[in-house]
C-alpha cells in the first residue's frame, strides 16, 4: 500500500516538475533587430552579460566619434539603466509563464480517529489531485505561452519606442544646437550693424533714434542667442539622460542638421503592406485576440465544473488492518457554474476583435496622413535651400557691389545679410521638423532610418561680402 502512495506521488511530481531556465533573449532580439539601424543590430543579449568594466569600455568606443542615430541606439542599449530596466522584464513574465502552467498542488489529509470504548487509534490518509487540473493542463499551458508572447511583444513595443524615443531626441538635441549657431550669425551681423551705428554716430552722421534702433536689434539677437543656448542645454541633457551619461558634456553631436536625402521614395501603399505586418502593436493586438479565442475554449472544455478531485484513501482499522481505495470529489455546480467567466471570455474576445480593427483603421489613417505632411515639409525645405535662401544670398552680394560703389549705404548691405539670417533660421526650424516626422514615419511603419544620413548643412560665414558665403549641397 505504501508503495501505491508513493508512486501516485512520483506520477503527480513528475507531471508537475517545471524548472526555471535564465530568460532566452534571442527571439526578442530576432525581432526587434528589423526595427533598428544597423550598429544597434544583435546587441541585447550582449549588453546584458558585459561586466562594468566591458560596458565602461564600449561606452569609451562609442562616444569616441560624433553620435549618429544608429550609434545613439547603440549607446543606449549598451548604457542606458532604463532600458536594461525593462529588458529584465522578460524574467519576470517567463516566471510567470512558468507558474500559470504548473498543476496544482496535490492535496494530502491526515485523520485520527479513537473508538469511545478506547483501544488503538484509527488512522487515515488521503492523497487527491485536482482532476480538472489533469484534464485542462494542455490548455492551460497553451493559454501561458501565449499569454508569455504578448507579454514580449508588450516588452518589445516599450523597447521600440524607447529608442525611436532615442532618435527623436538625437534630432531634437542637433536641431537646437543647429538653430544656436544660426542665431550667433545673427548675432554677429546684429553686432556689426551697430558698431557701424555707433561710428557714425560719433561722426554725427546718424541720429540717436537709428542708433537705438540698431542697438534694440543687437539686444534682441542676444535675447535670441541665450534663448537657442538654452534650448540646445536642455535638448542635449535629455539626449544624455536617454543614452544613461551623466552630463551632455561627455558626448559629441555634429553641430547642424543632415541634409535632405536624395531621391526619397515613399510608397505609401507598401509602407501600409509591411506595417500591417511588423508593427507591434497590431501584433500585439492579435495575439490578445488569439488569447481570447483559447481562454474562451478553455472555459468552454470546463463547463459548469469549477472542482473535481481525484485520489487514494488508507485506513488503519483499530484491529490494524489496512483499507485502501479510490476517492473522488466534485464541486456541485449550483451556485457557480463558471457562467461569469465564461460570458467575461466572450467580452473580452469581442473587445479584442474590435482592437484589431481599430489599429488597422489607425494604421490605414495614418500613414498616408504624415507621409503627406512629411513631403510638405520637404516641400518647404527645398523652396528655402533652392530659391529663397539663394535669393537673399544673391541680394546680400548685389547690395554689396552697389555699397562697393557708394550705390548704397552700409546699413542696407547689413540688412540684407539679415534678411538671409532669416531664411537661415526658418530652413534651420523645418529642417529639424522634417527629421522628426520622419522619424515618426519610421516608427509607425516599422520601417528604420537608412544607416547613412546625407552630409551636415554648412552654414554661411559671418562675412558679409559675397565671397564669405559657403553654400549648403543640394
Amino acid at each position: 500500500m505504501k508503495n501505491l502512495i508513493g508512486g501516485a506521488m512520483a506520477i503527480l511530481f513528475l507531471q508537475g516538475c517545471a524548472t526555471m531556465a535564465p530568460p532566452d533573449y534571442s527571439q526578442l532580439e530576432a525581432d526587434l533587430d528589423p526595427l533598428l539601424q544597423s550598429p544597434a543590430r544583435g546587441q541585447i543579449h550582449q549588453t546584458l552579460e558585459l561586466s562594468e568594466q566591458e560596458r565602461f569600455e564600449q561606452v569609451d568606443d562609442l562616444l569616441f566619434e560624433p553620435l549618429t542615430p544608429g550609434t545613439a541606439q547603440h549607446l543606449a542599449l549598451v548604457n542606458s539603466p532604463h532600458i536594461r530596466a525593462h529588458l529584465h522584464r522578460l524574467g519576470i513574465v517567463e516566471a510567470e509563464q512558468l507558474q500559470a502552467q504548473m498543476l496544482s498542488n496535490p492535496t494530502l489529509a491526515v485523520s485520527a480517529m479513537r473508538p469511545d470504548g478506547g483501544g488503538r487509534w484509527e488512522l487515515g490518509l488521503g492523497l487527491s489531485q485536482s482532476l480538472l487540473d489533469l484534464m485542462t493542463h494542455s490548455l492551460r499551458k497553451t493559454l501561458a505561452e501565449e499569454a508569455l508572447t504578448s507579454a514580449r511583444l508588450e516588452l518589445l513595443d516599450t523597447l521600440n519606442q524607447e529608442l525611436y524615443q532615442v532618435q527623436q531626441d538625437y534630432f531634437h538635441a542637433v536641431g537646437a544646437s543647429h538653430r544656436e549657431a544660426v542665431a550667433r550669425l545673427a548675432l554677429n551681423a546684429a553686432e556689426t550693424a551697430l558698431l557701424l551705428a555707433e561710428r557714425l554716430h560719433e561722426a554725427g552722421n546718424l541720429k540717436e533714434l537709428s542708433l537705438l534702433h540698431y542697438r534694440d536689434q543687437q539686444l534682441q539677437s542676444q535675447r535670441a542667442l541665450r534663448r537657442a543656448q538654452a534650448d540646445a542645454q536642455q535638448a542635449q541633457t535629455t539626449l544624455a539622460l536617454r543614452l544613461g551619461l551623466e552630463h551632455p558634456a561627455m558626448m559629441e553631436l555634429p553641430a547642424t542638421l543632415p541634409q535632405l536625402p536624395n531621391d526619397e521614395q515613399i510608397d505609401v501603399a507598401d509602407l501600409t503592406d509591411h506595417a500591417l505586418t511588423q508593427r507591434l502593436d497590431l501584433r500585439i493586438a492579435r495575439q490578445v485576440q488569439a488569447v481570447a479565442e483559447h481562454r474562451q475554449a478553455f472555459y468552454a472544455r470546463q463547463g459548469g465544473i469549477t472542482q473535481w478531485d481525484i485520489g487514494i484513501d488508507v485506513e488503519r482499522d483499530s484491529d490494524g488492518g489496512y483499507s485502501a481505495g479510490p476517492s473522488m470529489s466534485i464541486g456541485l455546480p449550483l451556485f457557480d457554474r463558471n457562467q461569469a467567466r465564461r460570458a467575461g471570455a466572450g467580452a473580452q474576445l469581442s473587445r479584442a476583435d474590435a482592437l484589431v480593427n481599430a489599429r488597422e483603421l489607425e494604421l490605414r489613417t495614418q500613414l498616408p496622413d504624415l507621409a503627406n505632411r512629411l513631403r510638405l515639409t520637404r516641400t518647404n525645405v527645398e523652396q528655402l535651400e533652392q530659391q529663397v535662401i539663394p535669393q537673399r544670398q544673391r541680394q546680400v552680394d548685389l547690395s554689396l557691389r552697389e555699397y562697393n560703389f557708394m550705390l548704397m549705404g552700409a546699413f542696407e548691405l547689413l540688412n540684407a545679410r539679415a534678411r538671409e539670417f532669416d531664411a537661415w533660421r526658418e530652413h534651420a526650424e523645418t529642417l529639424e521638423q522634417y527629421w522628426i516626422q520622419r522619424i515618426h514615419l519610421a516608427m509607425i511603419s516599422a520601417t528604420p532610418l537608412d544607416a547613412a544620413l546625407p552630409d551636415a548643412v554648412q552654414l554661411p560665414s559671418v562675412q558679409a561680402g559675397g565671397q564669405g558665403h559657403e553654400h549648403h549641397n543640394h
